[in-house]
């Protein structure tokens, strides 16, 4: 059974490597300091302050950062299947189609999925 939890912690480095991936690619993306603040009179007694966006982030850091969630949620798949095959001493463990990190938006849907 040790060997399930190495591929959790496994797919765990794998998110950990990921998230330096983007973490990099952030940081690249930042240090041309792609944003700058315009104030505008709106009338004589209020300013308008906005942030602009003068260069879009690059897509590389949407596609590093859906597969470091991607991979985060494997870890947590992985360690629920091995602790279920370890609890039930058996591989796969009864029912191991339907393991799976209970991953929900709201509560109300959290209690819709326990039945």
């Amino acid at each position: 059974m040790q060997q399930l939890y190495d591929l959790a912690f496994a797919r765990h480095d794998r998110a950990r490597d990921k998230r330096r991936e983007f973490a990099e690619c952030w940081a690249m993306y930042i240090s041309v300091h792609p944003w700058d603040n315009d104030v505008r009179n709106v009338d004589p007694c209020m300013l308008e302050i906005l942030a602009v966006t003068r260069e879009p982030a690059p897509v590389e850091l949407a596609l590093i950062f859906s597969e470091w969630l991607a991979a985060l949620r494997a870890a947590l798949d992985n360690a629920l299947y091995a602790l279920a095959a370890a609890t039930s001493g058996q591989n796969p463990p009864p029912q191991a189609e339907r393991i799976q990190y209970p991953i929900f938006t709201t509560p109300e849907d959290f209690k819709k999925q326990a039945k």
